[in-house]
């Protein structure tokens, strides 16, 4: 399995845009071969940092997903708006060991 971390740090006032699309997102990667799970938290300390835990069956399946995100912002252009986010960091790993029942 492969995971993916995002911690999103929203600007004030997108916090809104920032959800569209970060849910938008995930509706778009539930639609591909290799997609587990997306989950979407809000840091209870500081509102604007959102992250994201993404899992992949491989790292092959988020490729295909950043291959497919990178040709559809190439169709639709620039957004108006601009990003909602200072930044976005993006982590990622390889999952070691399971405990539990989550993918059993």
């Amino acid at each position: 399995m492969f995971i993916v971390v995002v911690d999103h740090f929203c600007k004030p006032g997108r916090v809104d845009d920032a959800v569209a699309r970060i849910d938008g997102n995930g509706d778009q990667m539930a639609e591909l071969p290799g997609f587990l799970f997306r989950y979407r938290m809000t840091g209870t300390v500081n509102p604007l940092q959102m992250s994201t835990v993404t899992a992949w069956t491989d790292q092959a399946a988020y490729d295909a997903w950043i291959a497919r995100k990178r040709g559809l912002e190439a169709a639709a252009g620039p957004d108006s708006k601009g990003s909602p986010y200072e930044k976005a960091v993006n982590t990622t790993y390889t999952v070691a060991h399971v405990h539990g029942n989550a993918l059993k």
